[in-house]
């Protein structure tokens, strides 16, 4: 028969084993309890990234969709020969065209007919005696800025307008009585239809384009860089 001191003694061993299991497990539990939540806040901040990267993403995707909005210099043979002759007073002036409207607070797009490249080609060549091919001449424009070069539509209903004003000898030279182009005309009417900015220094397309505008729009219309427009780098 065991004796009482020894049940005690054997009792409160038992009690300070059970104790210190319960410490360990309390420990293990809030161990685990702080390993858990550091997961969580770790999944969460990643999850909050990943959520923001996405936005982030679908914002750009829906800005490259949305098409930007552009002051578009629509550039006449003249332009492209001061371009090629490195012309600095005419190339600063395109580039810094919006710098005098501030407000307007549009991108420059620089565009150019097919028809009006090739033309220019073969002024070039037999005028000047200077041979440029049509990927040469798309390069040099691109210095400028972006750039296009628009297929001319001749199926349109603008370059139907322009045939119709080329031949109604409405507009000519005051020196030398020679009409408007026919290709002068699809520069007008695409300044029009497509609400650009025609560069050029030839005296009776500028005044042309001008009087067109002006008969075909009221003033309040025109003051946006959106607006169509004429404009000549030598008057400025």
């Amino acid at each position: 028969m065991a004796k009482k001191g020894s049940f005690w003694k054997g009792n409160i061993k038992k009690i300070k084993k059970e104790k210190n299991e319960r410490r360990i497990q309390q420990k293990a539990k809030l161990s685990r309890m702080k390993i858990e939540k550091t997961v969580f806040n770790v999944l969460k901040s990643v999850v909050a990234d990943n959520e923001e990267r996405q936005q982030k993403i679908l914002q750009e995707e829906r800005e490259e969709q949305e098409p930007a909005e552009y002051c578009k210099l629509l550039l006449d043979a003249n332009i492209l020969h001061d371009i090629f002759l490195a012309n600095e007073d005419v190339i600063t002036k395109l580039k810094n065209y919006l710098d005098k409207k501030p407000l307007w607070g549009n991108n420059l797009l620089f565009l150019t007919l097919d028809r009006l490249i090739t033309e220019f080609i073969n002024m070039e060549k037999y005028k000047f005696a200077e041979e440029f091919d049509y990927v040469e001449v798309c390069g040099q424009l691109s210095s400028l800025g972006k750039f296009e070069d628009v297929k001319l539509d001749y199926n349109a209903e603008f370059a139907h307008r322009a045939r119709q004003l080329c031949e109604s000898g409405k507009y000519f030279s005051a020196i030398n009585g020679d009409l408007l182009s026919e290709v002068d005309c699809y520069l007008l009417e695409y300044t029009i239809e497509y609400s650009c900015k025609l560069v050029t220094r030839d005296n009776t397309l500028y005044d042309a384009t001008k009087e067109e505008i002006r008969l075909r729009f009221d003033e309040s219309e025109l003051t946006r860089a959106t607006s169509p427009g004429v404009f000549n780098p030598n008057r400025t």
